[in-house]
């Protein structure tokens, strides 16, 4: 089991969201991070690698919950069983990654 947590700037990004999507983003959440968050299910749950998120200088593996249309972009402490929520982002169709960062 995980536990969540939400860096102040996610925490931002979701409370811009409508209602109905907060609602389902935590859901997702709860289905699929709280039990296994660093397992990839794909296309649900991946690891990405090779990027540099704008939350680290050099380019580090961190995560992505696929919640369409929207990405969930999350870390782990790799200390203890935590996965820390970093940023959320719509993913229009036909973008990449490395294009919403």
């Amino acid at each position: 089991m995980f536990e969540v947590q939400w860096t102040r700037i996610a925490r931002g990004e979701l409370g811009q969201l409508p209602a109905h999507q907060r609602a389902r983003i935590y859901d997702e959440i709860d289905e699929f991070l709280v039990p296994s968050a660093n397992v990839e299910a794909p296309p649900k749950r991946k690891q990405i690698r090779g990027l540099r998120p704008p939350w680290s200088q050099i380019p580090v593996p961190f995560w992505q919950l696929r919640v369409d249309p929207y990405r969930v972009f999350y870390v782990i402490d790799a200390a203890s069983p935590v996965a820390v929520i970093m940023a959320i982002r719509l993913k229009p169709r036909g973008r990449r990654t490395e294009d919403i960062l």
